[in-house]
C-alpha cells in the first residue's frame, strides 16, 4: 500500500485528489460578478438576487411599514460569478443611451445614483446641447444617491426632460419635478406620491441630537426645492408632506410636478418626440394623436 501511494506521488498525482475546489481570489471574484451584473443595472432594472450596494447608506425603505429612512445590511446575496450577462438588456441600454435616454427602473440608490450620473455626463459630453430625457419607474430610495443625480442634473448645460412611468414616488417624486420646465411629463395611468424625509435615530444623546438636526435640515433642503420647482410656498409642500400624499396624472399636472400629460409618442408632437430621442414623427401621427387626447378629454 505504502508502495502504491509513494509510487503516485513519484509518478506527480496529487497528494490528496479530492482536494477543496480551488476559488478565484476575492478580487478577480468581484470582478467577475460585477462584469456579470453590469448589463442588466445599465438599463435601469435589476434581476431578482441582484445585489444593492448600499451598504451603510441611509434610504428610503417602503417594506418596513412606508418609506422610512433605514440602513441596508453590509451582507446581500450577490449573483454568482458564473451568471451569464444579459445581451439583450446590454443591447436595450445601449439603445436607449444611443437616443439619449436614462432610465431610473428600480430604487434609487448607490449603485442606480451612480450609474445615472455617469451616463448624464457621458451623454453632456457627447452634445453639450442636445436634451437628455430621465425615464422614471421608482418608488424612491437614499437621499444622499438621488441629492447626487439632482446636482448632476443641474450642473450640466443640457435640459433633462423628465417622463414618469407607472410609479414615482418619494425620491422618486423629487427628480421628476425637478425636470426642466415645460419638459416634465407623465403617462395617464402614472401615479406620484410625495411625502417627509424620516428615518430611525440610534446612539448616544449627543449623536440623536445630532442626526435629527441633519433629518431636518435635509427636509428643509427638499421643501425648498420642491416649491421652487412646482411654484408652491414651502408651507403648502411642508403641510402636504406630512403625510403620504398621492397623486393621478392630472392632479400632479395641477400641482405643479409636471407640465403635461401624454398618452402616446403622437402626442409629444415631432419636435419633442424628437428631443425624446423617439426620431421623426410623422405629422399625420402626431396630429392623430392629439386628435385622440382631445377627445379623450372631453
Amino acid at each position: 500500500m505504502r508502495e502504491t501511494l509513494r509510487a503516485r506521488r513519484e509518478d506527480g498525482a496529487p497528494k490528496h485528489p479530492a482536494g477543496p475546489r480551488k476559488t478565484l481570489p476575492i478580487a478577480d471574484r468581484l470582478r467577475a460578478e460585477t462584469l456579470a451584473s453590469a448589463p442588466v443595472r445599465a438599463a435601469g432594472w435589476s434581476r431578482p438576487g441582484d445585489v444593492v450596494a448600499t451598504a451603510g447608506l441611509p434610504i428610503f425603505d417602503r417594506h418596513r411599514g412606508g418609506d422610512v429612512l433605514s440602513t441596508l445590511p453590509s451582507a446581500l446575496p450577490r449573483l454568482s460569478a458564473e451568471a451569464a450577462a444579459a445581451p439583450f438588456d446590454d443591447q436595450i441600454a445601449n439603445r436607449l443611451l444611443h437616443s439619449r435616454m436614462v432610465v431610473l427602473g428600480t430604487q434609487v440608490d448607490e449603485d442606480s445614483g451612480n450609474r445615472i450620473c455617469s451616463q448624464l455626463l457621458l451623454l453632456s459630453e457627447d452634445d453639450p446641447k442636445r436634451d437628455i430625457t430621465l425615464l422614471i419607474n421608482s418608488p424612491g430610495g437614499s437621499v444622499f444617491a438621488g441629492m447626487a443625480v439632482y446636482d448632476t442634473m443641474r450642473f450640466i448645460p443640457n435640459d433633462v426632460a423628465t417622463l414618469v412611468m407607472g410609479f414615482a414616488g418619494s425620491m422618486g417624486q423629487f427628480l421628476l419635478c425637478t425636470g426642466a420646465a415645460g419638459k416634465r411629463y407623465s403617462l395617464p395611468n402614472a401615479r406620484v406620491m410625495m411625502h417627509q424625509p424620516s428615518g430611525g435615530l440610534g446612539g448616544t444623546a449627543a449623536d440623536i441630537a445630532i442626526q435629527a438636526e441633519n433629518l431636518a435640515y435635509t427636509k428643509k433642503t427638499l421643501q425648498e426645492i420642491t416649491a421652487r420647482h412646482t411654484g408652491r410656498t414651502v408651507e403648502q409642500i411642508a403641510e402636504d408632506q406630512r403625510r403620504d400624499a398621492w397623486f393621478t396624472a392630472e392632479q400632479a399636472r395641477e400641482y405643479g410636478f409636471i407640465d403635461h400629460v401624454v398618452e402616446s409618442i403622437g402626442d409629444l408632437g415631432g419636435d419633442t418626440a424628437r428631443r425624446f430621442g423617439f426620431g421623426a414623427v410623422h405629422p399625420g401621427i402626431a396630429e392623430a394623436g392629439r386628435s385622440e387626447a382631445g377627445e379623450g378629454r372631453k
